[in-house]
């Protein structure tokens, strides 16, 4: 007989079936951080994330914070900024209390002086002397702590450093308030660089190629081999003072404005996207961007902590993006590769990251638009939905250059031989001939031979000519004018929302009690309700990409299945929602585009397959029992008559 049981927790739980990485996280003072002001942060070559703060260092190790204040050495506890020495030692510039240095483990005094107690706000190494910086002033420790203090080189001008780059041993460039020096034999040397014009810059910066950035105002300049070769225009603001910049190694630019969030362009384009809205960060002052050496970006701030931001693969849109509804329903690219976007209430266009909804000057017609489904074919945009048309009439309308055809549907289909068919909510369709007019159309019912409360939801033709009819009632398949339907088979019979073909000569359909496919090359039909413990019940939506994996859309989540492994994003992984209504795959950019009750997401599969799975972070919190509150130092015993025992945990 057991006399007590005892609570084993295991806080760190790994999956390879399952990624738990939200789309960024967030640190402060509540989650170990020294404090949420923060002004440098660094990573050393041993992968330690070190921050500056205004109350002590942090130093992350991936999983916690290891906090360090003048108990353990520093001269002060409000750190202005950090660098690592050639041999792996930290410096730490404190407020117009010197410099401290991490060495061996430990913190010491570097030196105590700084000149006239002048904030410095930043440093460098070279060899083994360590250079700080201010307003137009340069000083110089040497590794015997004796302070040279090289004073104002411009003088008699008065000229503020900005920032400084060190780009070869005894050599380092500066960004200035009157443009760009390079310090060389102990001295300044204004430089000219062609295509750049007299200006304040305010930072710079080298990428992975060593080619250097530079923020200025309303611009950022890519300069190699001692030339601009592009510039950036940023004009969102009154002021826009470009006062940070970074490049990823995947070449996407990240910036930030004077109390304004930041910033991200992506790779090959000048199109400018809010991060910080995102994130929460509208009007807060970003000061610093860090890439790891995992590819994650962190972002630094004053009083709001740190971010970082994983899971790069992915781009999340909203009605705050200009999306007129955050339940999509629909997706497809038209000719140009503008993506169309169909929602709860409307048709949206997104280009250049700009959402426009599109509005037909027959208002009476588009008063309320659910939209079931979009195609594109030959300059023509057709839009199944719940317009106030009868059932079985097209209206037309333009959009740009573009016509519309939109029409009173639940799905819809246009064939290989030019036939536009149309699915309904009675059991029935409608055949018209390509371009499809409303007196030109022959009516088919689909289960049975008569009008029923039965509604199609989707039609598809496969390889072979054979068209295939998911509706409430079950799947029909119509080969050279004969129906087939499949009543033995559970998922089959019951609700099947959607149909889509692999490169493998299969057909899989999704409903609600699973998933099932059908091989062309032998009849054979396989269904999956449950995939190892992941019930895929409840799909709504599939998609195959280049690799031949099927991407599953349900209510609970998006399922990758590639052969006997599965892949699960939700919103622990950045998706807004785990209810996923709409796929549509790119094949030309690999990316899989996924509508939710929460907007639209964009995929990018080649960075998707680069990015790691990594294990659920499960943090206890609490353990309370009856009135009793227990610590985490040791396994804990409860005896039988205990009640009432509550963990509180967050992951």
């Amino acid at each position: 007989m057991l006399n007590h049981f005892i609570i084993i927790l295991y806080l760190f739980c790994t999956s390879d079936s399952i990624s738990q990485t939200p789309p960024y996280y967030h640190y402060t003072s509540s989650e170990g951080l020294a404090s949420s002001q923060v002004y440098e942060m660094m990573q050393d070559r041993e992968g330690y994330i070190w921050f500056a703060t205004a109350n002590g260092v942090s130093r992350f190790d991936g999983h916690k914070f290891t906090n360090y204040s003048t108990k353990d050495g520093l001269n002060t506890n409000s750190i202005i900024c950090l660098t690592e020495g050639n041999k792996g030692e930290i410096y730490f510039g404190n407020e117009k209390e010197g410099f401290n240095i991490f060495d061996n483990g430990k913190i010491r005094k570097y030196s105590y002086q700084t000149e006239q107690n002048h904030i410095i706000i930043g440093m460098l190494t070279d060899g083994d002397k360590l250079y700080s910086y201010y307003d137009n002033n340069l000083s110089k420790v040497t590794k015997d702590n004796t302070l040279n203090l090289l004073g104002n080189l411009f003088y008699p001008d008065s000229i503020r450093i900005n920032k400084m780059l060190k780009i070869l041993d005894n050599t380092f460039l500066a960004a200035t308030s009157k443009g760009m020096y390079k310090f060389e034999n102990q001295k300044f040397e204004k430089i000219i660089i062609t295509g750049l014009e007299q200006q304040e810059i305010f930072w710079i910066c080298s990428d992975w190629e060593n080619n250097i950035l530079l923020g200025a105002k309303g611009k950022i300049y890519e300069v190699k081999d001692n030339s601009v070769v592009r510039t950036i225009e940023v004009d969102l603001f009154e002021n826009n003072n470009v006062i940070r910049v970074m490049k990823d190694i995947k070449e996407n630019i990240w910036f930030t404005i004077m109390n304004k969030g930041f910033y991200f362009i992506q790779s090959g384009t000048d199109i400018i996207t809010d991060a910080g809205r995102k994130v929460g960060l509208v009007n807060k002052l970003v000061n610093n961007f860090l890439e790891d050496t995992e590819g994650n970006i962190w972002v630094s701030t004053y009083g709001e902590g740190v971010y970082c931001l994983n899971n790069l693969y992915l781009n999340n849109y909203s009605q705050k993006d200009g999306l007129s509804n955050n339940k999509v329903t629909a997706i497809e690219m038209d000719q140009t590769g503008r993506m169309l976007v169909g929602t709860l209430d409307g048709l949206n266009v997104l280009e250049n990251n700009r959402f426009t909804e599109i509005l037909n000057k027959n208002s009476s017609i588009w008063d309320y638009m659910y939209i079931f489904s979009i195609k594109c074919m030959n300059a023509s945009i057709f839009v199944c939905c719940t317009n106030k048309n009868p059932y079985g009439k097209l209206s037309e309308s333009m959009y740009e250059n573009d016509k519309i055809f939109s029409f009173r549907s639940s799905s819809f289909c246009i064939t290989k031989d030019n036939k536009f068919i149309t699915g309904g909510w009675e059991n029935n369709i409608y055949i018209y001939n390509y371009p499809p007019t409303s007196d030109q159309k022959s009516l088919i019912y689909i289960i049975g031979d008569s009008n029923m409360n039965n509604k199609i939801h989707c039609i598809y033709e496969d390889v072979r000519n054979n068209l295939w009819f998911g509706t409430d009632a079950g799947l029909c398949k119509i080969s050279n004018g004969l129906k087939t339907y499949f009543p033995d088979n559970e998922i089959l019979d019951a609700t099947i929302k959607c149909i889509t073909e692999d490169r493998q000569n299969r057909i899989w359909f999704a409903g609600d009690k699973g998933r099932s496919n059908y091989s062309l090359n032998d009849s054979l039909i396989t269904n999956l309700s449950r995939f190892d413990e992941y019930d895929l019940s409840s799909s709504n939506v599939l998609s195959v990409d280049k690799y031949n994996r099927l991407w599953v859309g349900t209510m609970n989540g998006l399922y990758i299945l590639d052969k006997d492994s599965i892949r699960v994003l939700n919103t622990q992984t950045g998706l807004p929602t785990k209810e996923i209504l709409s796929l549509f795959y790119d094949t030309a950019k690999n990316t899989m585009w996924v509508g939710s009750s929460g907007g639209l997401s964009s995929i990018d599969i080649n960075e998707f397959d680069k990015s790691k799975i990594l294990p659920v972070n499960v943090r206890l919190k609490n353990i309370k029992a009856d009135d009793s509150v227990y610590s985490f130092k040791e396994n804990i015993i409860f005896e039988p008559d205990i009640n009432n025992i509550h963990l509180d945990f967050t992951f």
